[in-house]
């Protein structure tokens, strides 16, 4: 009983001091019962007043708000998936979103966590030998990254946003360490890798994307033991009414 009034306590400290949404909004989010291939995918938009999310997980929200991957995520957190917006009073930067969605989790969701370190075994992404091959945006605005078929687009994307998707299919914690601190334009086509996969079986995602990287972007994948920061769960609930 003590413990949980601490972490009610921290969990409030946390909206206190935070910058927070003048005007909030989180609802269970109807395409997640739905049939098709959109019942899982997620979308996530900001703007200069706000922040818009449709279909999100939990984690997904920890993750964004608190900039980290999935595999950085350790506690019990359920699949259920939520619309979630909200508007700032005045312009704000994504940084400053993110600390206002922390603080509506906290407030909302009665999340309260604390931080460890491990080492697991990771992915790398450095710069390979010849250097990259990428298109330097002409746009600094948060980066757009899209699914067509077996390639994924990138538009102003960072090095940071684009492997917070790699992650998740390669089923591994992916570190940026390649020091390149712009946005970028850049196509990884992993179409001819696929068809070239033996038929039948299980293609090797991660040996196809450590081929598509380097040959196409002039990036390696390298696998390492890496000490990563993780965020544990230490209490949530179901959200409160609006």
């Amino acid at each position: 009983m003590l413990a949980r009034i601490v972490l009610l306590i921290v969990g409030f400290l946390q909206v206190a001091t935070a910058q927070t949404f003048e005007v909030a909004s989180i609802k269970l989010s109807q395409l997640q019962s739905s049939d098709g291939e959109g019942n899982g995918r997620e979308s996530i938009q900001t703007s200069a007043g706000g922040l818009t999310m449709r279909n999100v997980t939990l984690k997904s929200c920890i993750g964004w708000a608190y900039d980290v991957q999935d595999f950085q995520i350790a506690g019990p957190l359920n699949a259920e998936r939520f619309d979630v917006t909200g508007k700032s009073s005045a312009p704000a930067t994504v940084p400053a979103l993110r600390t206002m969605l922390g603080a509506l989790l906290a407030e909302r969701f009665k999340l309260a966590f604390h931080r460890e370190t491990k080492d697991l075994s990771s992915l790398v992404l450095v710069v390979a030998k010849g250097g990259p091959k990428l298109r330097v945006s002409q746009e600094d605005t948060p980066g757009v990254l899209q699914h067509e078929r077996a390639a994924m687009v990138a538009h102003h994307a960072t090095m940071p946003e684009f492997i917070g998707t790699l992650s998740g299919p390669l089923r591994m914690p992916v570190i940026d360490k390649t020091g390149l601190t712009g946005r970028y334009d850049f196509t990884v086509d992993l179409g001819s890798y696929l068809a070239a996969a033996k038929s039948g079986e299980q293609p090797d995602m991660t040996a196809i994307m450590m081929s598509a990287l380097r040959e196409q972007l002039g990036l390696n994948l390298e696998l390492r033991k890496e000490s990563v920061g993780i965020l544990v769960i230490d209490h949530v609930e179901k959200p409160s009414r609006n």
